[in-house]
């Protein structure tokens, strides 16, 4: 018997020091599929490709290091980015905030000499850098940056290299500078807008509102191209071919110095940049992130450029759709994991529905479209002119929120709808329950028991003067978020409102499940609640950049995030509801509890005790120190928790559990018999 218990004890020992640690799913995972976004610029530097990309919070230089099939935000954010040029090992942007530096392949940024200007091209000549701003003139560094001289002061903002000399474009036509940007004079082309600069050869071609001009000898002529009536946005050129991109017919290309042009792809798309790595042609468009092609247009392929603002995302069963802000409707059928675009592409989408198999797309100022086949096609209903906040399904009946027409009902699956009497009142929100809805908005929370015949302004004085984005319904509880206040809660319809301690971000988004509150914010990401908002704990694992969160919904055990700029993110629901915060009493240490029950069959709760403000990780290993599940994996302020662990899907045996703090760390035994 001793023998025994001392095996056992050192085995027990041995898996605490020789845990293997396995890389764990319970954090967000970004759904791969809904692609877009507005890319500005796409350049390529040692088989990296960089992108400038649009967006709050998503916004800024991304790289690709394997030609655009993934694609990772670096560490310039947040900023409107135009221009790249490659010098030796540094990369320089040009960017709504002038010109920003990188000396390891594009990772980490710092900010040159040159701040606070609107910069639109950048070009390398000779040994200096030189930068075309929007309104500041051009710049000229002879040091890498560190410090800038201006050298012209007008507008110039577009710049390119041809041999020794630099041609720059503007409203007032194409200038020349033959000493590497030190002097400008103006060529023979004047008193044009001109919007891009290529160089091919002994030929300079400069795109305006309406053609492409060429010359042969330095700017002292200029003949138009054949391609007319185009907006040219944008030129590059490999080999002898040169490549146009226009805003609304693609993009074109001659092989003949502009003799003859063939349209070869990404018709009616807006294209900002082109650029080439290897015999990759990759495009930067307005909307639709970044394309690529291979063959000369022949086929064009979306770059995996996750980017799309989602507003709404709805779900039933395995089917998951999202309504986004430029590119239509999306639809998966495996939860989230693979995205297709549904027919709707055209359209805003503010919100979204679903039931079996009826999809409810409410739009931007086009009012409501239905589809009744799962995306394959829609019909726009009879509210055709409206601008659709929300839509939410209860029973046989639909309802949405309009921004300036109240709250419209539909009881044929979003075919046909009659205004309730709630008839002039923006509408951000709805939520139901029973008899009752709750419509948010602007200094409002409408109240109806009676399924919308009657409504009252129930919203507390305390923050009467907040838009209210988002309201939820869980028991006896109102739950209303706001634009600035964070999330207030009323246990009796509304005669009282408290505010809870989530109370100083825009909450978008409100969702419930059982006790269970969810909220999306606009700063601080996902928020968790297992007491009806009583104590909240943020859930923000996974996120490479916390992101804007404007939609939440659950299905199959997934919590889905549409996101502003991100796309589509989804979290394993259950890993979400195994902490729960059921005290803020500060205790004096960090301490684990064992197991309740032990043994268990299929689902165990551990209590723990934070004693301070922390990283805390909680893992549960299998008898011989393999990694099986994380538990606990996020920052948690001081308090008690309750955390569950739902072994339902592992087999019986002995199994270990270990918390991880600072320097603190403890681990205890439990066993499953099923």
């Amino acid at each position: 018997m001793k023998t025994k218990i001392y095996f056992s004890f050192a085995v027990f020992l041995a898996i605490q020091v020789c845990f293997i640690s396995n890389t764990s799913l319970s954090q967000w995972i970004q759904c791969d599929g809904i692609y877009g976004g507005t890319a500005y610029v796409v350049a390529a530097n040692n088989s990296i490709i960089f992108a400038g990309i649009q967006g709050w919070l998503s916004g800024g230089v991304w790289r690709s290091t394997n030609n655009g099939n993934n694609w990772n935000q670096t560490s310039l954010n947040n900023v409107y980015v135009f221009a790249f040029a490659f010098n030796g090992i540094y990369i320089y942007s040009g960017t709504m905030n002038g010109v920003w530096r990188s000396s390891d392949n594009g990772l980490n940024w710092s900010q040159s000499g040159l701040v606070s200007m609107d910069v639109r091209s950048i070009v390398k000549s000779g040994n200096n850098i030189v930068a075309g701003t929007y309104g500041g003139g051009v710049y000229l560094s002879s040091n890498n940056g560190v410090s800038w001289i201006q050298t012209f002061p007008g507008i110039l903002p577009y710049l390119t290299v041809s041999s020794d000399n630099i041609f720059g474009g503007s409203n007032s036509g194409v200038m020349i500078s033959t000493n590497n940007g030190f002097n400008w004079q103006q060529t023979a082309l004047t008193n044009i807008n001109i919007l891009s600069l290529c160089a091919l050869g002994n030929n300079i071609f400069a795109g305006t509102f309406t053609c492409i001009w060429k010359s042969t000898d330095n700017g002292a002529t200029w003949t138009q191209t054949s391609l007319l009536n185009r907006r040219i946005t944008t030129l590059t050129a490999t080999g002898n071919n040169l490549y146009a991109g226009t805003d609304t017919a693609g993009v074109w290309m001659t092989s003949d110095y502009g003799n003859n042009w063939m349209q070869i792809g990404l018709i009616n798309k807006h294209i900002h940049s082109l650029t080439f790595n290897g015999n990759n042609l990759f495009a930067a468009t307005y909307y639709y992130g970044i394309w690529q092609t291979t063959n000369n247009g022949a086929l064009w392929t979306q770059s995996h450029t996750n980017n799309e603002i989602v507003h709404s995302v709805a779900s039933n069963g395995n089917y998951c759709v999202a309504g986004t802000e430029k590119t239509g409707v999306w639809l998966s059928t495996d939860n989230g994991i693979v995205w297709t675009q549904a027919n709707l592409s055209s359209q805003k989408i503010r919100s979204i529905s679903f039931t079996g198999t009826h999809i409810i797309a409410g739009t931007y100022g086009n009012g409501i479209f239905f589809s009744t086949n799962l995306g394959l096609n829609w019909i726009q209903s009879n509210i055709n002119n409206r601008y659709v906040n929300c839509i939410v399904i209860n029973g046989s009946n639909t309802y949405a929120g309009t921004i300036s027409n109240g709250i419209y009902v539909s009881t044929n699956n979003g075919e046909y709808w009659s205004q309730t009497s709630l008839n002039t009142a923006a509408i951000y929100s709805i939520a139901i329950s029973g008899n009752t809805i709750i419509g948010s908005g602007s200094s409002c929370i409408w109240l109806s028991t009676n399924n919308g015949t009657n409504w009252i302004n129930i919203i507390g004085s305390a923050f009467a003067d907040k838009y209210v984005y988002s309201v939820a319904l869980s028991g006896a509880n109102i739950l209303a978020g706001t634009d600035s206040s964070g999330v207030w809660r009323s246990t009796n319809n509304g005669t009282g409102w408290i505010q809870t301690n989530l109370n100083n971000d825009a909450i978008r988004s409100l969702m419930t499940s059982g006790n269970y509150v969810f909220a999306g914010t606009a700063n601080s990401g996902v928020w968790f609640s297992s007491n009806y908002g009583t104590n909240w704990i943020t859930k923000n694992q996974g996120f490479s950049r916390i992101p804007y969160i404007s939609s939440l919904v659950t299905s199959n055990n997934y919590l889905y995030a549409g996101t502003y700029g991100y796309s589509v993110w989804r979290r394993t629901l259950s890993e979400i509801v195994g902490t729960s915060n059921i005290c803020t009493d500060i205790t004096e240490t960090l301490s684990l509890g064992q197991s309740y029950p032990n043994p268990f069959n299929s689902s165990a709760k551990f209590k723990i005790q934070i004693a301070k403000l922390g990283d805390v990780k909680m893992v549960v290993y299998d008898i011989m120190g393999r990694e099986v599940e994380t538990l606990v994996n996020e920052q948690l302020s001081p308090g008690t928790y309750y955390v569950t662990w739902d072994a339902s899907a592992f087999p019986s045996g002995i199994y270990f559990y270990t918390i991880t703090s600072g320097i603190y760390k403890e681990t205890k035994r439990m066993m499953l018999i099923k």
